[in-house]
């Protein structure tokens, strides 16, 4: 037997060629069809037996990623005004433009507790 695309010689009951994976057999199915056979009707999506449920606004996740940001540069300020005071520093400005990528990492660190925190007391188990 060859294969219907590239002539390739198939081994005896193989569906597929090994060289480009065409499908050499047809199922039976796919050629018993009529032209006679009346159109099978879709069902009305409008019909108010079946709706969709509704999605929850944006609002509520937007409200809570706004706090939860706020949360998080809240605590990096804090962390990063204690860290000037403590270590009495002459050139604020000077100090965290040097130390950005510090900070940086705290607010990320400080973000991932914060959702890990959030997520294990959301699966918490409520009696």
């Amino acid at each position: 037997m060859l294969c219907v695309r590239c002539s390739h010689p198939l081994p005896p009951r193989a569906d597929r060629c090994v060289r480009c994976f065409a499908l050499n057999r047809l199922p039976a199915d796919a050629l018993a069809f009529s032209f006679d056979d009346e159109p099978v009707p879709i069902p009305n999506s409008n019909s108010g037996s079946a709706s969709k449920p509704r999605r929850k606004p944006a609002s509520p996740f937007l409200l809570s990623f706004a706090v939860d940001a706020v949360l998080v540069v809240a605590l990096t300020a804090a962390c990063a005004f204690a860290a000037l005071q403590i270590g009495r520093v002459r050139y604020p400005f000077d100090f965290l433009r040097d130390t950005a990528r510090l900070w940086f990492a705290l607010a990320v660190n400080l973000a991932l507790g914060w959702s890990l925190l959030a997520r294990t007391l959301h699966l918490r188990p409520r009696r």
